[in-house]
Formats: C-alpha cells, structure tokens, sequence
C-alpha cells in the first residue's frame, strides 16, 4: 500500500511542473501532472488527491474554473487548493476565494514558502479526513444502538403481549394463578437485578471518565512544565554579550518556545564566526533541536575555518534527528584586518550589505537547501552540495544577518499585501538608510524600535532575531 501523499501539480508551461516537482518530490510526495483542466479533472478522478497546486492563467479552463468544477464535486468540496499566480490584484485574489481555493502563492514560486504551505494544508487534510473517519464510525455506532434498540422494543412489546395473555389465561385457570403470579414475580426482580447492574455500570463508567479527565490534566501540566524548561534551556544557549564593539545584535523570543537560534565563534585569530539559523518548527522538538545544534557547534568549529565543511558535518548529525522538521543555516567567518566575509548558506536568508549609496542583498550563488532533508549523497547527485563564497566587504559598510521573522514581521502587517515583498523590502531597507551613520549598537536598537512603531507592538509572531556588523 502507497502511503505518499499525492499532490496533483496542474500547469499548461511543463517547465513550471518539473519545477514544483523537483521541489517537493524529496520530501516524500507522490507528484501527478496535470498540463489543462480537462486533464486534471480527469486525474482528481483516477488518483487519491491530497492536494492541487494549481495555475491561475491557463488556456482554455483557468485556474478559477477548475477550482469552481472541484468544488462543484461533494467529495472534493474540503480538498486543498493553492493557486500558483503571477496575478497580484486584490480583485484576482478575491476571484480565487470565491472559487473556492484555500491559500495562494506568487510567482516566482519561493521553495520554502511552497514547502511551508503546502505542509500546512496537508496537516489539515489529515485532521478533515480524521474528523470525517470518527464521524463514520460514531454514525455507524449510532446506528447499530438505534437498530439493537428497535430488536429490543420489539422483543420487549411481544413479551408485553405474551404476558397479557398469560394472565388472561390465568384468569380462566384459578389453579394456576399462584404459579403465574410467582412467575410474574420472579420475572420482576430479575428486571430489578438488571437496573442495578446497570446503574453500577453506570457508575464505574463516570469514575473511568473521572480518572481519564485527571490524566489528561495531569499531561497538560507535564507538557506545560516540558515546554518552560525548553524555554530556559532556549535562553541559556543565546549569547548575552557581542563578540566585538562593531557587533550588535537584537533577539526577541515568541511567547512559546521558537526554532531561532545565533551564536558567535571565536578564532585565535581575531577571526569572528557568525552562524545563525531557524528552525521550521516550535516547542520542545524545536528546542532539542538547537540546543543540539549548539552542542555541535561547539564539538565542530574549533580550528575549523570552512564554513561549507559545518553545514555538511550538521547536516550530517541532523538528518536522522529533524524527522519532519528541517533548518535554514548560514554561516561565515568575519576577518576584521582584510574584511574578508567567507561564508556558506543552507537555504537561509540573504544578508543585506548596506553602504552609504546602496542596499543590497549578499549574493548567494549556491542553490543549497536546508539542513535535515538530504544526505551528502543526496546532496551531491541533486548538485545541492554546500559551497564557500568570499566577499571582501567595503570599509563603512554594514552587514545585515536575520531570521525570517523580521520579513514576517513586516508582511502580516502590510496595509497593501497585494504589493507583496516590494513593500515589505521598502520598509525595512527605509529603516536602514535612516539609521545607517549611527554607531551599531544605536543602529540595531532603532531597527528594533522601527519595527515596533510599525506593529504597534513587539507581539510578534514568530521569533526576530537581528545581528549587524559595522566593517571599521
């Protein structure tokens, strides 16, 4: 029996379709292509469909009239629908809504975010087809009780009926009317015997349900106090300090446990490491999975100044520890004297170089994915192995590493979402040039306020985390 779940991938452009599959086929999912509407009807019918990714601007049937025909259709009225669009209006968005699709992505199509909702929509899935089972099955209990009831109302009106004429018949028969009345008697206290039996079943039944109730109380309190200690543990692997004046750094945690995670190694050289990573996941799995991380840092990088070579040895220890989970990594090696960068990314965030005329993003020209779903060897047949880029940053510059909850930050608050990154990318990088000639630490902190002024709030939700070198 195939397991996978399958996602049915309809696109008339096959360029579009292989690369959809190439990104979700290493997680595990069973890939079925569709190149029109016609024909992804046809395959919604012929396989067991999790989920569509589905084009918006086809020839012929649309995007918007496929997702109306499969909603038309009462067992495909709950399935997960993702319209991939270059499509940015409001209008077109309401469009897909009202058709019936659950969620949207842009084109271009950004892996993690693709891989992110589509998990997502799939673990909702999974709860729906859930709640659909119980629902059977307690349906199909109802009915059987309903059905024994009817038997023994039934049998219960035909004893009714036996008895009457009995005791017509014993009023016929006077010799026999102590025995039937004994009988009728002994019949009595067995009905009495059951309703006792029966209120104690009753009663053990409550004292289980009590107990149950307890145990769960007593889990919830077990998972609670897990999940306090994640947090200590997460705060205790965080630095306190910078590394270096023309360092700074801003951390702020999510009320429950994150998967952000940055630290600083030091070389006998002067050399500076800076590694950051995010975690995809919360709680305590998110926690066991940095403090590993930490610890392995510190067992990996002494005297270790290749940066490719940590992501490959903690990719290594983590691919069996993740299980669905996975982390986005990079890392480099600050050089103070010549301002060399050496660095090496796993599916991370670009840093933003920003200096007294321009912003811009590092170039990343490796296309690694994160840590945690390949192997080396996967790696390398994919041609995903992780690779050491350099760059020698320019005096007066300044050096931007974050996690994605600064952009997430920024985008769940845009007035316009219908502009999409554009705007998100216009408010941070405004914030950098207003702030660029302040002292670093004075920098990052007004970062920070910016970011709160444009919430109304530092009630984020997902962890942020900031680090800034100022190249002296």
């Amino acid at each position: 029996m195939n397991d996978k779940q399958v996602i049915l991938i309809v696109d008339d452009i096959s360029q579009n379709i292989e690369l959809l599959d190439a990104y979700l086929s290493p997680l595990g999912y069973e890939i079925v292509a569709a190149a029109n509407g016609v024909e992804a009807l046809e395959k919604l019918t012929a396989y067991r469909i999790d989920l569509i990714l589905l084009d918006v601007m086809m020839s012929g049937m649309n995007g918007f009239e496929v997702t109306r025909r499969v909603r038309e259709l009462d067992e495909y009225k709950t399935l997960p629908i993702i319209l991939v669009t270059a499509l940015k209006e409001t209008e077109d968005r309401i469009t897909g809504i009202e058709a019936g699709c659950d969620d949207f992505i842009s084109k271009p199509v950004d892996r993690i975010e693709l891989i992110a909702r589509v998990r997502s929509l799939l673990k909702v899935k999974a709860y729906n087809d859930l709640l659909k089972s119980y629902r059977k099955e307690l349906e199909s209990e109802v009915e059987s009780r309903t059905l024994e009831l009817a038997e023994l109302n039934a049998v219960l009106e035909q004893k009714v009926i036996e008895r009457t004429e009995s005791l017509n018949k014993s009023l016929m028969i006077q010799n026999k009317l102590n025995d039937q009345l004994m009988e009728a008697a002994a019949d009595l206290e067995r009905d009495k015997q059951k309703i006792v039996e029966m209120n104690e079943a009753l009663f053990n039944k409550s004292l289980e349900l009590e107990y149950e109730k307890n145990e769960l109380e007593k889990r919830n309190e077990i998972m609670e106090n897990d999940l306090d200690m994640a947090r200590i543990i997460q705060k205790c692997l965080i630095p306190e300090i910078s590394p270096l004046p023309s360092i700074s750094f801003q951390y702020k945690s999510m009320d429950k446990v994150g998967g952000d995670f940055f630290d600083f190694i030091h070389f006998s050289n002067n050399w500076i490491g800076i590694f950051i990573s995010d975690v995809s996941g919360h709680g305590v799995q998110a926690a066991f999975i940095t403090a590993m991380i930490k610890s392995s840092i510190f067992q990996i990088t002494p005297n270790n100044s290749n940066p490719s070579s940590i992501l490959e040895n903690l990719n290594n220890i983590l691919i069996n520890h993740t299980a669905d989970d996975f982390v986005t990594v990079f890392y480099g090696i600050f050089k103070p004297e010549t301002r060399e960068f050496i660095y090496s990314n796993a599916g991370h965030n670009p840093p933003y170089i920003i200096t007294a005329d321009k912003i811009e993003y590092l170039n990343i020209l490796s296309g690694a994915i994160p840590l945690g779903i390949a192997d080396s060897c996967e790696l390398k047949d994919m041609g995903k192995e992780y690779i050491n880029e350099m760059v020698i940053l320019e005096k007066g510059s300044k050096l931007i590493l974050y996690t994605d909850g600064l952009t997430e930050a920024v985008k769940n608050y845009l007035p316009d979402k219908s502009r999409g990154n554009d705007y998100e990318s216009e408010i941070l990088t405004g914030s950098f040039r207003t702030h660029f000639n302040k002292p670093v630490e004075i920098f990052i902190k007004e970062i920070y306020r910016d970011l709160i002024e444009f919430r109304g709030s530092d009630d984020f939700d997902d962890d942020v985390c900031i680090i800034c070198v100022d190249v002296v």
